[in-house]
């Protein structure tokens, strides 16, 4: 039975390894998408920039 716990354990373990990467993915995205809105902002901003020179 010893095996069969085994098994158990990492199973466990590895659905909380698939749950923490979704997570990181998520974060990710979420990251991301906030970076390109700033860059987007940022470049906007320079082009008003170099209109008022």
């Amino acid at each position: 039975m010893q095996s069969a716990k085994n098994v158990e354990i990492l199973e466990r373990a590895l659905m909380r390894e698939k749950a923490a990467r979704k997570a990181a993915e998520a974060i990710l995205e979420q990251k991301s998408l906030e970076l390109y809105n700033v860059s987007e902002e940022l470049r906007q901003d320079l082009i008003l920039l170099h209109h008022q020179m």
